[in-house]
């Protein structure tokens, strides 16, 4: 019996191979998970789980959705709560999915939800982002507090690269530097992430943890510490 085997405190789903999760978020007062799911056949397509939870323990996985196509890299969602895209309609929040494709050269689109993932749209001019350079994928974006920016990072898995863009309103990106393509790097970078972490005994000091999945005779990770400006 394949229900009684699932486990009781995880996200699961019967008819879906279950992938990474790219986004979290609460929506008046109800979680919402966002996670890649790929059917039980070779040929079937890669899809976005939309979930939704009271307690974080018991899911309702909603219906999984196409937002993207088949060959689109989509990896963050956010939570535009202050409305700088000027997506947002009245009280209506947008939630917006940014994800790269490639023809001839990478481009980051946008696609942008009023009713908290149900309903999707793109935003009026896609591509938001030009890469001017073949191979970028895995976009991921994050709010920097002190700067008061938007920051994405996208990877160039054949350089062993990651681009840092920046923007005030989500939509209007800015190329302002770039970090690894040391002929030492081996594998293939595939996604990066980047966040803060408190330094151990040392009163408000902050070090940058950037974490880059690599690909290659094996999957692995490696991650880089240092000062973020």
């Amino acid at each position: 019996n394949l229900l009684s085997a699932l486990p009781g405190f995880h996200l699961t789903n019967l008819n879906y191979h279950t992938l990474h999760p790219i986004g979290l978020y609460m929506i008046k007062g109800q979680y919402h998970l966002f996670n890649k799911v790929h059917g039980l056949l070779a040929t079937d397509h890669t899809l976005i789980q939309h979930s939704t939870s009271q307690d974080l323990i018991q899911w309702n996985n909603l219906d999984p959705i196409q937002i993207v196509p088949e060959n689109a890299q989509a990896s963050t969602f956010v939570f535009d709560t202050k409305n700088v895209s000027a997506l947002g309609v009245g009280s209506k929040v947008p939630l917006l999915l940014f994800y790269t494709m490639t023809s001839g050269t990478s481009q980051v689109y946008c696609q942008f939800s009023l009713d908290g993932g149900i309903k999707w749209n793109a935003v009026q001019k896609n591509a938001i982002l030009d890469l001017k350079r073949a191979g970028g994928k895995a976009p991921f974006v994050f709010y920097h507090e002190a700067s008061g920016k938007w920051i994405m990072l996208i990877t160039l898995p054949g350089e062993f690269k990651v681009l840092f863009y920046s923007s005030k309103n989500l939509i209007k990106w800015e190329l302002v530097n770039d970090f690894g393509g040391h002929p030492s790097f081996k594998e293939k970078w595939e996604v990066a992430s980047l966040c803060p972490a408190m330094v151990v005994n040392v009163q408000g000091k902050i070090k940058w943890i950037l974490m880059v999945t690599t690909k290659g005779e094996y999957s692995a990770s490696r991650y880089f510490i240092g000062e973020f400006d």
